[in-house]
């Protein structure tokens, strides 16, 4: 289970071994020079940089995701119903991207370099690679990438 391993690696970077070299971006916090270089690429061709989280929707309501710090809200879709008000978060965590459906009616498809779409599961978070495609259904969809 994808939620298992994340934990798994949040308990080892919170107690690295100080002999062991930490990989680049392992245990970056979104303000460190790792996280900074993740983006997403948004429909009209523009990059919204991942820092700290981000919530996609037609009206992206913050008060619907919990946590410490409060998510940049991103509208995608505006007016298009098969784009959920609060459909995605996106956040880094200890470097890599992750995205959480969140619980939107048609559901959010991911799509990795030279894989099948997978249908993400509501509120389980996901891990995915840069150029990875995320499709919020309706012809909408974003993309990771690397700036």
């Amino acid at each position: 289970m994808i939620g298992a391993d994340i934990r798994r690696m949040r308990t080892e970077r919170e107690r690295p071994d100080d002999s062991a070299p930490v990989p680049a971006g392992v245990g970056a916090s979104p303000q460190r020079p790792a996280a900074q270089g993740l983006a997403l690429r948004l429909p009209d061709g523009s990059i919204e940089p991942i820092v700290g989280e981000l919530v996609l929707g037609r009206a992206p309501a913050i008060g619907r995701v919990t946590g410490t710090s409060i998510p940049r809200p991103v509208v995608i879709g505006a007016g298009d119903p098969d784009i959920s008000r609060t459909h995605l978060r996106v956040a880094v965590e200890g470097g890599t991207v992750v995205v959480t459906d969140l619980e939107s009616r048609n559901g959010t498809h991911v799509v990795a370099p030279g894989q099948s779409p997978v249908r993400l599961r509501p509120t389980e978070p996901t891990p995915v690679l840069a150029d990875t495609v995320i499709d919020l259904g309706g012809g909408w969809s974003v993309q990771v990438v690397n700036r």
